[in-house]
């Protein structure tokens, strides 16, 4: 039957309009993976042979020339083996040109056509390869899921472990605090017995992620032995056992992590897939953090590199992350300012769609920045937000209390600060597992003042710092920098070969804001 052309028209009109099929010069499209497949899967094969003749004749009349004649030249005939490895072929094509939404959709389509199980899974593990490089993690997940469903067979133990790693990705990317550390270590245990050297090392990364998030340093440090026990001349592969050994970069040996850091940079630029680099050069920013050098020359080109890649290949959640660490950075050196700019930018670049780990880390960082303004009701607000994002992890849990802790102080509530800064008294700064303990010592050290213990608190921003300063330069000027006001304020002499290795430190670095600060009280904090 013959369907009126302003029916048609009238349809197309109202999907668009629900945004389940795109349109542009190119023609009309499925905007979901899923719909592709399964209108495609409803076709008969006489339907389907019609829809590929149709579609070779529409480009022969426009000589639009285009990588899908092959698929559609091989679909004219009846050998299903042959569409799919036309499928395969255009897909790696798609890939290759970086047209990754295209490619996911072939690689469906070549997973739908490929006759047995392994094959299919083989098809899937790359489209999910391109979602995942696409930050697509629904999609991506909507994939595995959807094959698993369907398979009927048992697919081979290292195709079963690619499909287990994409989708311990796909959580750890969404949420990393509510996966177990249990599931990481079996995924990576059997990636180690029948996974590439590829998988094994994205693997670890991932796995070290979990360990991050919950503070394990046992389990941390398992991983990083079995990162740096590979050898691999695989450049992609490299690149992710580099970002696995940034970890020295609070584990020991600070200068190995910047180190690490920079080798998975200039791996993943050989490489020249915008997923890995964007995520070695973020955690190349972190390094230099971490070091207090982000001022320096390597600094400013490793952030103006990052949003390069982060504009060209849209990866607006790069770009997030720059802005994020950038803010972290001026916030720790004083620059509070500049730092909110930062943190506003970032909020604003991605709005409401951020994951959980986003969304808490956003809440947190404004909330710190009101503490610093003396703001505390506003910053409780902010970090009873963040509350609700921090459940299962470890750190995230931390820092609220911390948040907590001293909102409260600056809200004049004693009563609840004392309340929120119970689990913070565990805490031990040479945990490095715990992440950025600044604003636990922070919190600690105003409890004391607001307990009429100054002393004390002196001593407890000095021990903090004294321990971060090998690692986490510019929160530990953060602290010492109130230590000393502190010290000079009540009169507390401090020893000489404690104050002026800081001295020293803070000159040769180089750290603005709070280091010049420093530098500024030399002689009142000498002669004491």
């Amino acid at each position: 039957m013959e369907v009126p052309i302003h029916t048609v028209s009238g349809a197309v009109e109202r999907l668009c309009d629900l945004n389940l099929l795109g349109r542009g010069d190119e023609g009309v499209w499925f905007t979901q993976t899923f719909l592709a497949t399964a209108s495609y899967e409803r076709l008969s094969p006489g339907e389907r042979t019609e829809f590929h003749r149709r579609f070779l004749a529409d480009q022969q009349q426009h000589r639009t020339g285009s990588v899908a004649l092959r698929r559609h030249t091989t679909a004219t005939g009846t050998d299903t083996n042959s569409l799919h490895q036309a499928l395969v072929s255009e897909a790696e094509d798609a890939e290759a040109l970086g047209a990754l939404r295209e490619a996911a959709n072939l690689w469906s389509g070549a997973a739908s056509t490929a006759g047995s199980d392994e094959k299919a899974g083989r098809a899937v593990v790359r489209q999910v390869d391109a979602l995942l490089r696409l930050r697509a993690y629904d999609l991506a997940d909507e994939a595995i899921g959807a094959f698993r469903s369907r398979t009927e067979s048992q697919v081979s133990d290292g195709l079963a472990a690619r499909l287990d790693l994409r989708a311990l990705v796909v959580r750890v990317q969404a949420d990393p605090g509510s996966v177990g550390t249990d599931d990481a270590h079996r995924v990576v245990s059997v990636l180690r017995r029948e996974g590439t050297a590829l998988d094994l090392a994205i693997g670890l990364e991932t796995g070290l992620r979990v360990a991050d998030a919950k503070g394990d340093a046992e389990f941390g440090r398992e991983l990083l032995a079995i990162a740096q026990s590979m050898s691999t001349s695989d450049a992609e592969a490299a690149t992710w056992l580099s970002l696995a050994a940034t970890r020295h970069l609070y584990l020991g040996n600070p200068e190995q992590g910047l180190l690490s850091a920079r080798n998975a940079v200039e791996h993943a630029e050989a490489v020249g897939k915008p997923g890995p680099l964007g995520r070695a050069l973020n955690r190349l920013i972190v390094a230099l953090v971490f070091r207090g050098r982000l001022a320096s020359d390597e600094g400013r080109a490793a952030l103006a590199r990052a949003r390069e890649v982060a504009r060209e290949f849209g990866d607006k959640r790069l770009l997030y992350d720059t802005y994020v660490n950038e803010g972290s950075w001026l916030m720790d050196t004083g620059e509070l300012e500049a730092a909110g700019d930062a943190f506003a930018r970032g909020r604003h670049l991605l709005g409401s769609d951020k994951s959980r780990v986003e969304s808490l880390t956003s809440r947190v960082n404004l909330g710190e920045l009101l503490i610093h303004q003396g703001r505390g009701p506003q910053a409780l607000d902010e970090f009873r937000a963040a509350l609700a994002f921090a459940e299962g992890e470890s750190t995230g849990a931390l820092l609220c209390a911390a948040g907590m802790t001293l909102a409260n102080l600056e809200s004049g509530r004693l009563g609840q600060a004392r309340d929120w800064a119970r689990p913070l008294c565990s805490i031990d700064p040479s945990d490095r597992f715990r992440g950025n303990v600044s604003l636990a010592a922070l919190a600690l050290a105003r409890l004391a003042q607001a307990e009429g213990r100054p002393g004390e608190a002196v001593e407890t921003l000095m021990r903090f710092g004294d321990d971060m300063m090998a690692w986490m330069v510019p929160a530990s000027v953060k602290l010492y920098l109130e230590a000393f006001r502190l010290a000079i304020r009540i009169k507390k002499p401090l020893e000489r070969d404690r104050v002026l290795p800081v001295l020293n430190a803070v000159r040769d670095l180089g750290i603005p804001g709070h280091g010049a600060r420093i530098l500024r009280l030399r002689d009142q904090l000498l002669q004491h």
